[in-house]
């Protein structure tokens, strides 16, 4: 027997080369999604920081609205107030003008006229038509 002092290789050299390649792609690969979950996880904080953001000012902008809805519930109530002033101020300048001639011009000059409350204008009228003769 003669003693060969190279052994024989169990395997081809490009197999080894191949394993290497194929390690190194997944390496580059694993690589690839560690940068890639680590934008993933900026771009979630960036949009819950965001969400937070946008909530606190909702919850501003309704506590403003109700602010400005009192303050509209004040300014409606006062107009309602002014209303009902100017309301009684033309009714007695209506009753001074049956005696008064200044109001009666001030009343025609600006055709001023008391309006029907809308329960009786709806009974005025049913009671002026006449019946039908059979």
């Amino acid at each position: 027997m003669t003693y060969d002092p190279a052994p024989l290789p169990s395997r081809p050299a490009g197999v080894h080369l191949a394993i290497t390649l194929l390690g190194l792609t997944l390496a580059a690969y694993l690589g690839a999604e560690i940068l890639n979950a680590g934008q993933l996880r900026r771009a979630m904080n960036f949009q819950l920081t965001t969400g937070a953001k946008q909530i606190e000012a909702a919850k501003e902008n309704e506590k403003g609205l109700e602010d400005l809805r009192v303050q509209q519930d004040t300014v409606v109530k006062q107009a309602g107030e002014v209303q009902a002033q100017y309301q009684k101020l033309l009714d007695d300048l209506l009753k001074l003008s049956e005696d008064d001639a200044d109001a009666k011009q001030v009343i025609e000059k600006w055709k001023i006229q008391r309006s029907a409350p809308t329960g009786a204008a709806t009974a005025a009228p049913a009671a002026a038509t006449p019946a039908p003769k059979p």
